[in-house]
């Protein structure tokens, strides 16, 4: 599906280009270009040999970004398109025609870090309340890079405010959302100029820019296999980028060959007046004592890509050499081209005078909002802080504490802070420059015939002194297949030197891979041309286009699917106001916009194709005979380890892509018997989580990585990871996991509570596993993930081998004259959860828990023998082994230990190890019990829930509240533990809490509306400052005239109000008021854009009945 804004852009210059006279015969097609090993030296050669423009190439990268922003692997990387990029394009095109070239990387495009100034787009620098903030003019970075001919692309994300703002991850920001890892999805990306380093690493733009304090440019490019340089501070313009330190900032290259480094340092290096003006403003007169003056004209960078560069030459080195480290690799690399290698430790830089504290961070962002213009809607430090207060809801999921200090520090002109910076500065640097000088000139600046060309290794304090540093990709752990990367380091202007030398190691060791051939799970199934690397496997999660095929239609509802629970959609239903069809095209519509698409969140496997169909089957049922229970016309997602017939049994295994059982599983069967609608399954940790200790939880080799809908930094921390994200982002009204361990094995009670839902793990044996691919058969239990207690309970009832009625004893009075259990200490909500159950009548006692038993793990030696039974001949274990080995780049991204531990596993003391484990952590808990408690209250992620597993107790967790600080308002649960047949109780008083505690569950969308804004079907759907890529993305980002906040959402959603009400003429004419805003813009959008505004509307007026909009 091709979003608005790039839809726009692309189809700019056919407008633009629109002959007046006779047409002429067709250009040849644009060639088929393979961006991920496209360099930009071959690019060069390619455009001047007329074999490709600069306007096929920006097209390119365009689908390119089309294919793996928000669809695929959504890495949420770009956050704009430049609107003029075409434009751009066809004047470099125009320009190498006439013979004028203007740098070596002339016509190549570039994608900026949203933190730097482009005249005609916004600059964000991640905070929401800086989304409509938009400079009078370009940054000095992008004045030179203009001037040298190449093309900006757009922006990208960052870690808000480079990082220095509150406790996010590195990636994330208020208005643009968390950024993924190029290399892999459950790494953070590192920054804060993450973006930069996705979009670079996943071949997005041919060249990216980072921006660096300390770590932001070298950090990002190591973890995602880039070339990275942190230039010398202030060879390239600050002014017009959003600052932490005036006296560290720079921005540099970050990109995927040392070549595209070189060409692009060459394009963004030079004096500038202004920015020599603005040093002068925060250093004083003499800033030249803090700051490198740049060259009036850049070195000759290009002319480093020589291989004899190091011939002869010395180069330092330190720290210790592993055989076959990265270091060692390099090292080696530098001896055979011929350069002398000589140890050379890092000199201390000694005490320097310190720094007011705040000032350096407040007097920057001031002078950085001074420098805006007029039209500015924040002026100052103070004044963001304010409005980020104002506008909590969006701006401050992880606070802004940061800022807020800073912004207390004195800043005045004259006063004493800016009297002794100005006066501490020039000390600090002149230590720390001599002493990288002394490491470079060996201690003998009068001799330099023995100085060091380079230092691989470290040198002291080099971010702070701000003198250059560049790091090389190296290749991958074995453990991960993670990037691991060498630095070179020099003093200030050695730029040259440090890429001559990271040339001739880049050439000799070549370890760095395309993203796609890396890690096949989070690209094998992207749309791009060419296919991605192993496309052939197919297998995919259900895309954007598969979910709406089965949708048909998007139903407008007046509730928000992520919060609406089972209950009161039967009552829907039970009053006639909901069918079981519209909420199952409700529920495909919303994993078509999230699954694959927009937050990308992975969580579904494999949709049934009957849904529909099963759906308006039971809708006829209800009117005839009535509902058969509370789960009648209820679509349910399930685990990929449970049978469903007609869809793959996979577990996220290659191995098993093709396994497709002939029956349903026991609990799907009754399930069906109840009504439910099997809509479909979910992703789950490979083969439940017995893999390797090195896979993180949510992974597969097939199905990639599940993200958890609140925070897709954090871990979906267990196997039904893919069924408590679904839950929570309201991709069904329920789903059904499983639990074996919290050591190893199926998790379902942590990814519910990590998720901000319901989770139950019943007694082992409560719901019958016939058909479900296990791990341990005696400790493995399957249990419903719900929005609500209730839903819960009554799913149990559906599904139990008894006909207990679980709802029986759900009262808000539940707990009062109980006796609970619980432990000392526990952060929040912990605290507040006791206080709750003491305030709904239950007295409570704090209790000292046993161990844990000691007797090993009967796991990994059942799982092969239940796996076996399962599988029944169609496979084996050791037959998924042999395949993974023979398909390893696929297969083994984290090993495979444990299956081959399971493989090997004897049943020596297995009879011992299981009765005498199970009994001893059974008595943990009954020993507790008997001395009068009814129920245990523990904290999230107790060692609790591993004992109650091993005795096959059962386990209820329910949500409770929310992190602070960097838990970002993430959500956070309480868990009941009982003893066997306590199911009952447990949901009792779980009822009782969630009914009685003070917090109520809260959506994804709303604790996490950077990643939800731009997602239909939510509770945080507003359509508009969505990134390129979005299905959801606004119309009002191309037009203006609309009001203040009226986004494609809300006008579509007025559209189909004035359609229902009968109010036709009202609805046709505010689709003809869309293509009347064409071209009414103040954001920098051409008018050209209207052919993409008027198709959109066009195809809005043709589902509403209306004419065809007037143009």
């Amino acid at each position: 599906m091709l979003s608005l804004a790039v839809a726009a852009v692309l189809a700019a210059p056919v407008l633009a280009a629109a002959p007046s006279s006779p047409p002429v015969s067709a250009a040849p097609p644009p060639p088929v270009l393979d961006l991920e090993t496209l360099d930009g030296l071959t690019a060069e050669q390619m455009m001047e040999s007329g074999e490709l423009t600069s306007v096929q190439l920006v097209q390119a990268y365009l689908e390119r970004i089309e294919a793996l922003n928000k669809s695929g692997p959504g890495l949420n990387a770009v956050t704009q398109i430049n609107p003029a990029v075409m434009a751009e394009a066809r004047r470099a095109d125009e320009l190498r025609a006439d013979g004028v070239v203007l740098g070596p990387a002339h016509g190549l495009p570039v994608l900026l870090k949203d933190l730097i100034d482009v005249k005609g787009m916004y600059t964000s620098n991640g905070n929401y309340s800086l989304r409509h903030s938009y400079p009078e003019d370009d940054a000095g970075i992008v004045k030179k890079l203009r001037e040298s001919g190449v093309i900006i692309l757009g922006k990208v994300g960052l870690s808000e405010w480079a990082n220095s703002f509150g406790s996010q991850p590195s990636g994330f920001g208020n208005l643009t959302g968390q950024v993924l890892n190029a290399n892999d999805a459950d790494q953070n990306p590192s920054g804060s100029s993450s973006g930069t380093g996705a979009a670079g690493a996943a071949a997005l733009s041919m060249l990216t820019v980072g921006t660096e304090t300390s770590g932001s440019i070298i950090s990002p490019s190591g973890a995602q296999s880039l070339v990275g340089i942190r230039p010398t501070v202030g060879i390239v313009p600050a002014y017009g980028i959003g600052p932490i330190s005036s006296s560290q900032d720079t921005a540099g290259p970050m990109d995927r060959t040392v070549a595209n480094a070189a060409m692009h340092l060459q394009s963004m290096v030079g004096r500038d007046p202004k920015n020599e003006a603005g040093y002068a403003a925060v250093f004083g007169p003499n800033w030249q004592a803090s700051i490198k003056r740049a060259p009036e004209e850049a070195p000759d960078y290009m002319s480093a890509l020589d291989l004899d560069f190091v011939r002869g030459q010395r180069i330092g080195y330190n720290g210790t050499i592993e055989p076959g480290s990265p270091t060692a690799l390099a090292f080696d690399a530098l001896v055979a081209a011929g350069a002398i290698m000589v140890e050379r430790p890092s000199i201390p830089v000694g005490d320097v005078p310190a720094l007011p504290s705040g000032y350096q961070q407040h007097k920057a962002i001031d002078e950085y909002y001074r420098g805006l213009g007029a039209s500015a809607p924040i002026n100052s430090l103070e004044e963001e802080v304010a409005v980020n207060a104002a506008e909590s809801d969006q701006a401050l999921k992880f606070g802004n504490q940061n800022h807020a200090n800073a912004a207390a520090a004195e800043t005045e002109p004259g006063g004493p802070n800016e009297t002794a910076y100005r006066a501490a500065m020039p000390i600090r640097r002149a230590a720390q420059w001599a002493a990288i000088d002394s490491m470079m000139n060996n201690q003998t600046p009068d001799d330099p015939s023995d100085d060091f060309l380079a230092i691989l290794g470290s040198v002291p304090s080099g971010a702070t002194a701000g003198t250059p540093q560049i790091t090389i990709p190296m290749g991958y752990s074995t453990t991960h297949r993670r990037a691991v990367n060498v630095s070179i380091h020099g003093n200030a202007y050695s730029e040259r030197n440090l890429i001559g030398v990271a040339y001739v190691i880049e050439q000799a060791t070549r370890l760095r891979q395309p993203v796609s051939e890396l890690n096949p799970s989070m690209y094998r199934c992207a749309d791009t041309v060419p296919a991605p690397a192993f496309a052939s496997r197919g297998g995919c999660n259900p895309s954007y286009s598969t979910a709406m095929e089965l949708a048909g239609s998007v139903p407008r509802l007046p509730f928000s699917l992520e919060t609406e629970t089972a209950q009161s959609l039967q009552a829907r239903q039970a009053a006639g106001t909901l069918t079981a069809e519209t909420l199952t095209r409700a529920y495909l519509a919303r994993i078509a916009a999230s699954n694959a698409e927009g937050p990308a969140i992975q969580a579904v496997r494999a949709l049934n194709v009957d849904a529909v169909a099963e759906a308006k089957a039971l809708d006829k049922e209800r009117k005839k005979s009535g509902p058969r229970g509370p789960l009648h016309g209820i679509p349910v997602l399930l685990d990929d380890s449970f049978d469903v017939a007609g869809l793959p049994t996979t577990a996220g295994s290659i191995a098993l892509q093709s396994l497709l059982p002939a029956d349903d599983a026991a609990v799907v069967a009754q399930l069906r018997a109840a009504g439910a609608i099997i809509l479909g399954k979910t992703n789950v940790t490979e083969l439940n989580g017995v893999f390797d200790a090195n896979l993180p939880e949510g992974y597969s080799s097939l199905g990639g990585q599940v993200l958890l809908p609140s925070d897709t930094d954090k871990t979906p921390a267990g196997s039904s990871a893919g069924s408590a994200a679904a839950t929570s982002a309201g991709l069904a009204a329920l789903t059904i996991g499983m639990e074996t361990g919290t050591d190893v094995g199926a998790q379902l009670i942590a990814p519910a509570g990590v998720a901000g839902v319901v989770g139950l793990k019943p007694g082992v044996g409560v719901v019958d596993g016939d058909g479900v691919l296990p791990v341990a058969s005696s400790q493995d239990a399957i249990g419903p993930l719900t929005r609500s207690v209730y839903d819960a309970a009554v799913t149990l009832g559906a599904v139990d081998s008894s006909s207990v009625d679980y709802t029986a004893g759900l009262t808000q009075t539940a707990l009062a004259g109980k006796k609970v259990a619980v432990v000392s200490g526990g952060s929040a909500p912990y605290p507040a959860a006791v206080a709750t159950v003491e305030g709904l009548g239950a007295t409570v006692g704090s209790v000292t828990l046993g161990a844990p038993t000691t007797r090993p793990s009967i796991v990994l030696r059942e799982f092969s023998r239940d796996l076996d039974a399962y599988l029944g001949g169609a496979s084996s274990l050791d037959e998924i082994i042999a395949y993974n080995q023979a398909n390893p780049v696929e297969g083994l991204k984290y090993q495979q230990n444990e299956l081959l531990a399971a493989s090997a596993a004897t049943l020596e003391t297995y009879e011992s190890d299981l009765s005498v484990g199970r009994a001893e952590s059974a008595a943990v808990i009954d020993s507790v019990l008997a001395s009068g408690y009814d129920v245990i209250m523990v904290p999230s992620n107790s060692t609790l829930v591993g004992i109650a597993d091993r005795a096959g107790y059962p386990v209820l967790t329910v949500p409770a509240g929310e992190g602070t600080g960097n838990a970002g308002r993430n959500p956070i649960g309480v868990t009941f533990v009982g003893t066997a047949g306590s199911e009952a109780s447990l949901l009792a008083a779980g009822y009782a809490f969630e009914q009685g505690h003070s917090y109520g569950r809260r959506a994804p969308g709303v604790t996490n509306p950077s990643m939800w804004r731009c997602t239909p079907g939510g509770s945080f759907f507003t359509g508009e400052l969505c990134n390129p890529g979005d299905s959801g993305e606004a119309l009002a980002e191309l037009v203006d005239g609309l009001g203040p906040g009226r986004s494609w959402a809300s006008i579509v959603a007025n559209i189909q109000d004035a359609k229902s009400d009968d109010r036709q003429a009202a609805a046709c004419s505010l689709i003809d008021a869309l293509v009347a805003n064409v071209g009414r813009s103040g954001r920098g959008v051409p008018a050209a854009t209207g052919s993409s505004i008027t198709a959109e509307a066009s195809r809005v007026a043709a589902v509403t009945g209306c004419a065809p909009p007037r143009t």
